[in-house]
């Protein structure tokens, strides 16, 4: 009987005095303490997959123009496409054009 007195004892110290809501704080704090640090840690996760994304965007955008710039890079060396930039932009014509076109 005397170990269930002294258990009783003790749960009737802690429930009753202040002991109880001294470490219900403590608790509430220290929760508090870690969901603040992981809130902020869930925030700049959040904040960088959007970064990311951006940045996929942005490099599909670089890819296309890459290819743009080779397809128009390639056809600088084609003679028909050159003959005809000559035509329609500049207004060149063949000598032996500019000869019928007087006559």
């Amino acid at each position: 009987m005397g170990a269930t007195s002294e258990r009783d004892s003790l749960v009737s110290r802690i429930m009753g005095g202040r002991t109880l809501p001294v470490l219900l704080i403590i608790v509430f704090l220290f929760a508090g303490f870690l969901g603040w640090i992981y809130w902020n840690r869930f925030e700049q996760i959040f904040a960088l997959q959007g970064e990311i994304a951006e940045l996929k965007k942005r490099r599909e955008n670089l890819v296309e123009d890459i290819s743009d710039l080779r397809e128009r890079r390639n056809r600088r060396n084609d003679v028909d496409y050159i003959e005809k930039l000559a035509k329609e932009e500049l207004g060149l014509v063949y000598p032996s054009n500019k000869s019928k076109e007087k006559g």
